[in-house]
């Protein structure tokens, strides 16, 4: 956790920064705080935690504000936008908001993980270098599904999405899943994962006929409803 009364101790391990019962010390603030210190251009990795104490503001502030800095943070290789446990807020009760302008402005990104999926969108989620790219949520919308049909991720070797339940938010099927992955534009793919999942069943039914098990070479299913049902369809896929 970055501590802003003795600064960047090191280089080499991930600054996080967070507020807390006990001090509420304002993100942004502290994302200001790191910039203005000069070794802030050799770290390359930022975790974002809990912004306010209920959980409820998205992370557009600091988005901008490490937009506005991007000269400063261009050697940047890894972002967590959402490190926000269960006891601090559940992940079906973050808001959230565009990260296409992230992706714009750090080209050297490799990897990218957000958490909490009400008001989450990728309008342009293009990146030339973009290796692992991780979305986690309660309840995934369609319009996060739409966003990824377009994707352009030429280096993109990991796909994560958290799809949770109809109850936080979910309101797509197993076809407009499988198709949103099949229609973007990864040729690097091999680890695909659809976790979190309600349908789960109905995602290993349906991935009978899917192009992607010619590509991939990891399936995670995991953390979903996966019944007798899906395992006997997984067992029964050539």
């Amino acid at each position: 956790n970055f501590d802003p009364d003795q600064g960047i101790q090191e280089t080499n391990v991930a600054n996080r920064f967070l507020t807390d019962n006990e001090t509420e010390a304002a993100v942004p603030l502290l994302v200001a705080q790191f910039l203005a210190d000069t070794k802030a251009k050799a770290n390359d990795t930022l975790v974002i935690g809990l912004i306010n104490i209920e959980g409820d503001e998205p992370p557009a502030a600091i988005i901008q504000l490490l937009i506005n800095h991007k000269e400063t943070l261009q050697q940047l290789t890894g972002v967590f936008m959402g490190d926000i446990i269960q006891e601090e807020c559940e992940v079906s009760w973050l808001e959230n908001c565009d990260h296409s302008a992230m992706l714009q402005a750090f080209p050297n990104l490799e990897i990218y993980k957000v958490r909490g999926g009400n008001g989450l969108s990728f309008d342009q989620l293009q990146h030339a270098q973009l290796k692992k790219l991780i979305i986690e949520t309660g309840g995934m919308s369609n319009q996060v599904l739409d966003n990824l049909k377009t994707a352009q991720l030429p280096q993109l070797e990991h796909l994560e999405l958290w799809l949770g339940s109809d109850q936080y938010g979910f309101n797509a099927d197993a076809a407009q899943v499988l198709e949103a992955v099949e229609t973007a534009s990864l040729p690097q793919l091999t680890y695909l994962g659809l976790r979190n999942a309600e349908i789960a069943d109905d995602i290993a039914k349906r991935l009978e006929a899917s192009p992607l098990l010619e590509q991939i070479t990891v399936l995670d299913l995991s953390m979903g409803n996966l019944s007798d049902e899906g395992a006997e369809a997984l067992l029964d896929n050539p």
